[in-house]
């Protein structure tokens, strides 16, 4: 019997390698065949064929020939990822291109853990996930808010015993991703920096902008030189540039750094009111028409947006700015083992394989990123400019409002900005207001 079965996996194995979902549902093996490619009998080809079906959520129905597709046995989604055998990986439908490889990979170097995908289409889903603990392994794209926040703290493992065995001198330290209490929740696969980037055209005139003081009359030399564009520069957040000037949105902080708020703002107001760059609000795509037009000069954005196969024959490329002494931000996607896994040896194994100097060159080229593997340069950077970045990368850390600063609040804080920005008023009543929202945040946990 146990052979039977033995053979019965080493041909779903092979059926796995051959065929996808899709495949599946325009023509379904038949038994027949089976049996004749794999020499087998009728009984073990009925198994295979059973286990493949179930694999890819099909439901073979006596004397009909194609499987359907059946979800009716399911009450929820979650219902369904919880009937499923073996870890489940699951992620947003948006991060589709960069890891269906590399699931695919694992799965064929794997293939006695073939690990299911499971692609979400809305957030709603996400939490439901993560509150009812329905997948092992999650890939959220740069929300790592939610592994802070509320009690969604206690929804992922401890992971500082399965890092006990990574060499953690070979990477980034804002690889691991750390709650309120410092425990390691989550793994960064990558990072994504804030960078500026401007066509080869002004390349001349930014190579000699290297701190906050020199912005202004750069951005100024650029609008004399070139009168037809309309602002020099954009910038798609008051807050990724108040955070690079110095001001302190961690949790930690009470935000008692006033003097840094205001000199950032009175800052940020001059150079609006100089039109040296645009109010936020007035931005189309976040700057990305004005850019793509001709309209400005320069764009403040993160690495994976520049559109070009190869940034370094069409753009040049710099880091953004940063006061003195102010640490590199990046942010990043996160993956992280659900609290309830039963399989969370095998999501581990996954995130071992992720963070392998092979697969790391494949990942970063197809998220337009940097490695989380020191001194590996992503091969479609050039070396000069990988070198602009490394020591950076050395010193980066995870932007401070991270931990508590939802996509909402996110958005409702950078209109009071611009309200602070355009029609001035307290900002020590808007401080005020800010750690009050934090600390409702904080006692929620």
């Amino acid at each position: 019997m146990a052979k039977k079965s033995d053979r019965a996996n080493e041909i779903f194995t092979s059926l796995c390698e051959n065929f996808t979902q899709e495949k599946l549902l325009k023509r379904f093996p038949t038994v027949r065949e089976i049996r004749l490619s794999f020499r087998c009998g009728q009984g073990i080809a009925t198994e295979a064929l059973e286990m493949l079906a179930e694999h890819f959520h099909f439901q073979r129905k006596k004397g009909k020939e194609k499987p359907t597709m059946d979800f009716s046995r399911f009450n929820s989604w979650n219902h369904f990822l919880r009937r499923k055998k073996g870890c489940i990986i699951a992620f947003p439908k948006v991060l589709s291109f960069s890891w269906t490889p590399l699931i695919e990979q694992f799965n064929r170097t794997h293939k006695h853990q073939l690990i299911p995908k499971a692609i979400i289409n809305s957030d709603e889903y996400i939490n439901e996930i993560i509150a009812e603990n329905s997948a092992d392994l999650l890939i959220l794209p740069n929300h790592p808010f939610i592994l802070g926040i509320n009690r969604g703290l206690k929804n992922f493992i401890d992971l500082e015993p399965l890092t006990a065995g990574i060499p953690k001198e070979d990477y980034y330290s804002t690889m691991f991703l750390k709650d309120f209490q410092g425990t390691i929740r989550g793994i960064a696969p990558a990072l994504v920096p804030k960078i500026f980037y401007c066509s080869k055209r002004y390349q001349e005139a930014l190579s000699g902008m290297h701190n906050f003081s020199d912005l202004p009359g750069t951005l100024k030399k650029i609008r004399n030189r070139y009168p037809e564009i309309i602002y020099p520069a954009v910038f798609d957040s008051y807050l990724h540039f108040l955070c690079g000037w110095g001001v302190d949105l961690s949790v930690q902080s009470d935000f008692t750094d006033y003097d840094s708020w205001c000199s950032g703002i009175e800052f940020l107001k001059k150079l609006i009111q100089d039109r040296l760059i645009p109010p936020v609000s007035e931005l189309i795509d976040y700057g990305f028409s004005m850019f793509f037009s001709g309209q400005t000069a320069m764009m403040e954005a993160f690495l994976v947006s520049i559109p070009d196969e190869n940034p370094n024959n069409k753009y040049f490329i710099r880091p953004r700015l940063c006061n003195d002494h102010v640490p590199y931000a990046v942010s990043s996607e996160v993956l992280t083992i659900c609290e309830g896994s039963a399989q969370y040896e095998q999501a581990w194994d996954f995130i071992q394989f992720t963070l392998s100097a092979r697969i790391q060159q494949m990942l970063v080229c197809r998220m337009n990123a940097f490695s989380v593997l020191k001194n590996l340069k992503p091969i479609k950077m050039s070396h000069s400019v990988f070198e602009l970045f490394r020591p950076i990368l050395e010193n980066a850390r995870r932007d401070p409002y991270e931990n508590w600063l939802t996509p909402k609040r996110f958005h409702c804080l950078e209109f009071q900005i611009e309200r602070l920005i355009k029609y001035g008023g307290s900002i020590k009543r808007f401080l005020a207001d800010l750690k009050r929202e934090r600390n409702m945040i904080s006692e929620e946990r």
